[in-house]
């Protein structure tokens, strides 16, 4: 008998079916083999396994259906943002829907896997709900939430209430689609670039053993299949196919031109026709505009900040900030 159990652990999903015909197909069939590499013990979505908060039936019955092939002792999915009802602190979800295919995580709760013991901590737009609940405990943590000083993938890093020294464990976290470590935090990032601004990036999973005596063991995976998005010149490209073998992926490809000339675009494209694989190309046009510094200036405020402008952002916006605070700092920045 095993002394151990493994674990298959997936980061964010962002299934949807409004980017091209046959993207959430891909989407699905790169996740399901992933999970057939080997037989997993259990297998653990870090929340966002949908895009919209309001998807279409379509992409609820193909992650369902998904759920279904997987073969795996148990299916584990915690609640992320996108997967919640709405912008509030509910625990309400839509992943409701698949609780007979695996263990739905839409609030706090405590499991043990093999013997070790794991709070797993779904996402809460009030993030002092997290930090009074880890900052009490000692176990291994699996959330979708993000932590103070983890960079997101744009690059910008991230401002939470939630520190790295709220844990005396290790912490493995979706929401963030970059994959890290730091100290003692793992974010697992999204198995597969979800736009543009993930572009250029190597994309991660993880396969864990729960030992015997109760640790975890994580092993961080490079994805090989898959989604990619490339952003290149023409300049970088042959580099960046080096670097990152988007042939082997579906990819989508954004070639940045810096002339607006239409007899270009169409030399470019019958290039990157003949030369290079891809399956969704899309070009741009970069710098326009010229970059030198506006000489356009104005003592007059041009409009007001006031609550019904700030209701409706906070309504219509993801963000980690209380009312409160969104009114400090715009205010701040009008006045400025």
């Amino acid at each position: 008998m095993r002394n151990y159990r493994e674990a298959l652990v997936i980061g964010d999903l962002h299934f949807r079916d409004d980017i091209a015909p046959g993207y959430l197909n891909i989407q699905a069939e790169t996740i399901l083999r992933l999970t057939q590499q080997k037989h997993y013990d259990y297998v653990i979505f870090m929340g966002d396994v949908l895009e919209h908060r309001n998807s279409k039936s379509t992409v609820l019955l193909k992650f369902y259906e998904l759920l279904a092939s997987i073969k795996a002792g148990e299916i584990i999915i915690i609640r992320g943002n996108h997967d919640t009802v709405s912008k509030t602190n509910t625990t309400d979800t839509v992943l409701s829907v698949f609780r007979d295919r695996a263990t739905i995580i839409a609030d706090i709760t405590t499991l043990k896997l093999f013997h070790t013991v794991v709070d797993f901590v779904p996402h809460f737009e009030d993030e002092k709900i997290i930090k009074n609940f880890v900052k009490k405990r000692s176990n291994v943590v699996f959330g979708h939430w993000g932590i103070d000083g983890i960079a997101n993938s744009k690059g910008f890093t991230y401002e939470s209430k939630v520190k790295r020294t709220d844990f005396n464990n290790l912490v493995f976290l979706g929401h963030l689609h970059t994959h890290s470590i730091k100290d003692n935090v793992h974010v697992i990032g999204t198995p597969y670039s979800t736009n543009y601004s993930e572009a250029n990036q190597h994309k991660y999973y993880y396969e864990m053993r729960f030992e015997s005596n109760g640790t975890v063991t994580p092993y961080p995976k490079k994805m090989k299949f898959g989604i990619k998005h490339i952003s290149a010149f023409m300049g970088n490209i042959d580099n960046l196919y080096r670097q990152y073998e988007p042939q082997a992926f579906y990819t989508l490809l954004r070639m940045n031109m810096d002339d607006l000339d239409e007899f270009k675009e169409r030399e470019l494209r019958e290039k990157i026709q003949k030369k290079y694989k891809y399956n969704i190309l899309d070009i741009r046009f970069d710098n326009l505009l010229s970059k030198h510094s506006s000489r356009f200036h104005t003592n007059a405020k041009l409009f007001n900040i006031n609550d019904g402008i700030l209701e409706e952002y906070i309504e219509q916006n993801s963000t980690i900030f209380e009312k409160d605070e969104l009114r400090s700092m715009l205010k701040e920045i009008h006045d400025y």
